[in-house]
């Protein structure tokens, strides 16, 4: 279906992105209010609940690691 489709992209751009942003706190941020926003708005949440889980804990990890032990948590 086209929402099953849609999710499926959305959730290969934000992984896209997320690898490309792992050591930019500000966009880690902005990530974590984009994936906020899109398990708000999907109809597939239940589908994709662990990989957001764990999306939204590597974020949380990212976002509270101090720059010197940053590259340890990737």
């Amino acid at each position: 279906s086209d929402v099953c489709s849609s999710d499926l992209l959305a959730s290969k751009v934000f992984v896209t992105k997320f690898a490309n942003a792992k050591t930019n706190k500000p966009v880690l941020k902005l990530l974590q209010d984009q994936l906020t926003i899109y398990i708000n708005a999907t109809t597939q949440g239940e589908q994709f609940a662990p990989v957001v889980e764990w999306l939204s804990n590597k974020l949380d990890t990212l976002i509270k690691t101090d720059e010197t032990n940053l590259l340890n948590a990737l």
